[in-house]
């Protein structure tokens, strides 16, 4: 599983490196594990790329929607 980050501005570009190394650093059971980071997308377009581990449950959405029932 991953996500897609558009980072258009200088700023973004900091606040994003900024977040990505506090990402890479974060060791705990409730955060999926940070895998690794690259520049452009899976179709070799400039668009950074966060992978993470598999979440093999239900997302966060449907665990809120559970909750709100």
């Amino acid at each position: 599983m991953y996500n897609i980050f558009w980072v258009d501005s200088w700023i973004n570009k900091k606040y994003f490196q900024i977040d990505l190394i506090i990402i890479s650093k974060i060791n705990h059971s409730s955060v999926l594990k940070f895998i690794g980071y690259s520049p452009k997308d899976f179709k070799d377009r400039p668009r950074p790329v966060i992978l993470t581990q598999y979440a093999s449950n239900d997302t966060l959405e449907d665990l809120i929607l559970i909750e709100r029932k």
